[in-house]
Formats: structure tokens, C-alpha cells, sequence
């Protein structure tokens, strides 16, 4: 994401209505520089874990984010590349 492409514009690029929560959401997780679990991020962003996990597949299946997956089985999520 460049400097001047906001959040609610990069979503609205790849289809995603920008209400406040995906942005909050979208955001905690730019700001993160490692991978971040839905639990973690769920810290960061005031929604309830269940809208948390369907706005990371949401952006996942638009190629915003990927999953990380580690030895502990735990699911992360990071930005995609680009």
C-alpha cells in the first residue's frame, strides 16, 4: 500500500465495502510486522472474533492477506506482497 492509497481506497479496489471495522482491522494488521493471529489482532481491534476471522477471509480470498501457517498450528495472517 503506498503512502497516498488510504485503506477504504484499497478496498474499494479489490470490491470490499470499507465500513469502520474492516478498516480498524485492516489497519492493526498493517502495523503489525510479523504474522498476527485473529486472537491477537482481536486485542487491537474493538469487534468480536467471529466478524474478525469472516474480514480476514474476506481479505484473503481478495489477495489483501495470507495465512501463515508455523509449526504450532496456529493460523496467522499477513499482508500480501504488492
Amino acid at each position: 500500500m503506498s503512502l497516498r492509497t488510504s485503506t477504504t481506497d484499497v478496498l474499494r479496489m479489490k470490491n470490499i465495502r470499507p465500513t469502520p471495522r474492516r478498516v480498524a482491522l485492516f489497519d492493526a494488521l498493517a502495523a503489525r510486522q510479523i504474522p498476527v493471529s485473529a486472537e491477537e489482532l482481536h486485542g487491537d481491534v474493538k469487534s468480536d472474533l467471529a466478524t474478525i476471522y469472516r474480514s480476514l477471509d474476506t481479505f484473503a480470498k481478495a489477495g489483501l492477506v495470507r495465512e501463515v501457517r508455523f509449526k504450532d498450528s496456529i493460523i496467522r495472517y499477513e499482508l500480501s506482497e504488492g
